[in-house]
């Protein structure tokens, strides 16, 4: 009998496909796009799926839910690579990268706006409460992650699935399992047996005695 694929394998590397896209800075700006990379990410998977399924096509339903799971190592994945690193770039990198722009532009206005969003910085809270906010911000991301996640592995199915129905033509269908009772050609088992039952007495054939 032929068994459906396994799902990890798939869901594996469409979620860190999923999750590296989505963690290093400035790629995972095509997360804006309608969540892009997570698109990306449950359409691998759902392709996967199918290139390992060669005998019979994958449903629509088998290919929501290997996105689905994609969604969810791309969430672990993000939490231990983008979470990390957006933090990093937010309390290091960018107020470099301001005091670095506001040298180098000429216009008052600008300078001034940036002047302004570095004083916001400065009055952000501690680190322990910027970790618990990227926190709250990845558990809500990662619930919408997981959805998109999902719809990419319905349009994967839709768009790399090109198979309908049953299995190819020239391959025999499997038996069912388990097999009928009786099998074909006996006849069916008699009712089971009554009370008295071997008979005893003068002629019974089990060497029966009679009453003496």
């Amino acid at each position: 009998m032929v068994e459906k694929p396994s799902k990890l394998v798939p869901a594996l590397v469409g979620g860190i496909v999923l999750g590296v896209l989505s963690s290093v800075p400035f790629v995972n700006w095509g997360n804006i796009c309608c969540c892009l990379w997570v698109l990306v990410g449950g359409a691998i998977a759902a392709k996967m799926l199918i290139n390992r399924s060669p005998v019979y096509p994958v449903q629509s339903g088998d290919g929501a839910l290997a996105g689905l799971l994609a969604g969810v190592v791309g969430s672990i994945v993000y939490l231990f690579i983008g979470l990390p690193l957006g933090l990093l770039v937010s309390q290091a990198g960018a107020p470099v990268f301001l005091e670095w722009v506001r040298n180098m532009s000429q216009d008052p206005n600008a300078r001034e706006q940036i002047d302004q969003i570095l004083r916001m910085q400065e009055q952000r809270g501690s680190f322990g409460q910027n970790v618990i906010q990227a926190l709250i911000s990845w558990i809500i991301c990662s619930i919408v992650a997981t959805g998109f996640a999902a719809l990419g592995g319905l349009l994967g199915v839709a768009f790399f699935e090109k198979r309908k129905g049953g299995p190819p033509q020239g391959y025999a269908p499997q038996p069912p399992y388990p097999p009928p009772y009786p099998p074909p050609g006996y006849p069916p088992p008699g009712p089971p047996p009554g009370p008295g039952y071997p008979p005893s007495g003068p002629g019974a054939p089990y060497g029966g005695s009679g009453t003496s």
